[in-house]
C-alpha cells in the first residue's frame, strides 16, 4: 500500500492531535503539534525520527515518550488507523 493511499495521509492537525491523545497517550505534547501545524502527511517523519525531528522540531526530549511516539507512528504508517 502506498503511503498516499493511507487515510492518515489526509489527516488534519485536529485528527493528529486526537490520535496523539487517544492512541499514543501523549496529551502533554498537543501544543507542540498544534504549533507546528502537524498533519497526517508528516506522520512518517515521526516513525523514522528523521534528522532528530522529534527532538529538534516537536521538542520532545523524554526518551520514553520519543520511543512511544516512534512506535505508534510507525504502526500508523504501516497498518493505518485503529478500527476500535
Amino acid at each position: 500500500m502506498q503511503w498516499q493511499n493511507n487515510s492518515v495521509y489526509n489527516w488534519t492537525t485536529d485528527n493528529v492531535v486526537d490520535w496523539l491523545v487517544n492512541f499514543a497517550h501523549l496529551p502533554q505534547y498537543v501544543e507542540n503539534f498544534r504549533r507546528n501545524q502537524f498533519d497526517g502527511r508528516m506522520i512518517p517523519r515521526l516513525g523514522a525520527n528523521e534528522k532528530h525531528y522529534i527532538s529538534s522540531v516537536i521538542h520532545i526530549r523524554d526518551v520514553r515518550d520519543k520511543r512511544r511516539l516512534i512506535i505508534k507512528a510507525a504502526d500508523l504508517v504501516l497498518f493505518g488507523p485503529s478500527q476500535s
